[in-house]
């Protein structure tokens, strides 16, 4: 199979989907499909080789597409990118050795453009990672072989939307089990990440992800917790964005936020931790359906113990025998949970080790395997 993975994005990128699209064309390589990622020229301050920058030692194809940068133009600069991009892209479908390919993408406006235009012997496969325009879905869910949903909640709306349910795949995010140790860390280990990061001793609990932008994934939850507790280490991983100076303004001395940090640094960061957190918040649907954060599954095949807020998009996943799951939007809720995972040591271990039991079902290959075999079913089938 020869699958062209479509990507419109600045590569390499400190934001997270980034890893998902670099672990997802791994995983299909390993599995044996011939995959070639392929995204426009960008500006890119980051100079680190790509496979070292996402430590994945599987290697791809990368084909980099002539085009101009006008992501710095706003709105009207991205899309300008967009045209260029399909334009270019069809350009290079065309340049291919005659054979059947498929057409992977997860950017809206692509694959809308692509369900209009693509080339003959193309398939085309949307992964989805949130709502649009319902007039758009309308649009493009009847002209793609399939669609790859992140959650069963996404998986619901598409299909009250009119997509057939035999024709969507979910696919969760996952890990890579390879980066985390299968055993507890040493305290003098534990203890050397802390001094190499500058966070104090002492109980810790960590969450992984950039404060600010996307409020509803919850760190604000969190910076209140740990207004409460002064005698737990409060560690936030991945520094902040300039609209949340008035969240980390006069913050605690019990709060360290670490910028961010290397990839291969993460699972470090993760195992050295008492606890960790995933406080999203009701009241936003991408938050309460549609997400698949990848930090959820990095924190399961730690084997330290997980508090999370109990919603639907969390629950698909984790489960009262799992982590401690406790009220959104709660700060006291979430400090309880904390506690209790830091004092009930033998019933948080058990379930962090739970946790790591069922993270197995949830990597890069497992994925991969499911989205070939949808992929394969799919085939043909407009």
């Amino acid at each position: 199979m020869r699958l062209l993975y479509l990507a419109s994005i600045r590569l390499p990128t400190e934001k997270a989907h980034g890893i998902q699209i670099m672990e997802t064309c791994a995983a299909l390589t390993r599995n044996g499909v011939d995959v070639t990622l392929v995204v426009p020229y960008r500006d890119n301050m980051i100079k680190t080789e790509l496979f070292d920058y996402y430590n994945i030692t599987t290697q791809f194809p990368l084909h980099v597409l002539t085009t101009r940068d006008y992501i710095e133009w706003g709105r009207f600069g991205y899309f300008l990118n967009m045209i260029q991009f399909v334009y270019q892209t069809l350009r290079y479908i065309r340049s291919l050795p005659p054979g059947e390919t498929v057409l992977y993408c997860r950017d809206i406006p692509i694959v809308f453009a692509l369900s209009l235009w693509k080339p003959k012997n193309t398939q085309l496969f949307w992964e989805a990672h949130g709502v649009t325009s319902q007039w758009i879905v309308k649009k493009i869910v009847p002209r793609v072989n399939g669609l790859i949903t992140i959650t069963n909640g996404l998986k619901k709306w598409y299909i009250a939307l009119g997509a057939d349910e035999s024709r969507v795949l979910v696919a969760h995010d996952a890990v890579s089990l390879e980066h985390y140790c299968q055993s507890p860390l040493t305290g003098d280990t534990k203890n050397n990440i802390k001094g190499r990061y500058q966070i104090p001793q002492g109980p810790m609990a960590l969450y992984l992800g950039r404060i600010g932008f996307y409020l509803w994934k919850g760190p604000d939850v969190a910076l209140s917790a740990a207004r409460l507790a002064p005698e737990i280490q409060w560690v936030f991983v991945g520094g902040f964005e300039d609209s949340a100076q008035s969240l980390v303004q006069s913050l605690p001395s019990n709060v360290t936020i670490v910028p961010r940090v290397q990839r291969i640094d993460i699972s470090a960061l993760v195992q050295s931790a008492d606890v960790l957190l995933l406080p999203n918040k009701s009241g936003d649907p991408a938050s309460e359906l549609y997400t698949s954060p990848m930090k959820l599954f990095e924190y399961m095949a730690s084997g330290v113990p997980i508090v999370a807020s109990r919603l639907p998009s969390i629950v698909e996943v984790l489960s009262d025998e799992s982590a401690y799951l406790v009220t959104p939007n709660d700060p006291e809720a979430l400090l309880d949970g904390v506690r209790q995972s830091m004092q009930q040591i033998e019933l948080s271990q058990s379930r962090a080790e739970t946790a790591r039991s069922c993270v197995n079902d949830y990597t890069w290959d497992k994925r991969a395997q499911h989205i070939q075999t949808f992929i394969i079913s799919k085939q043909n089938h407009l």
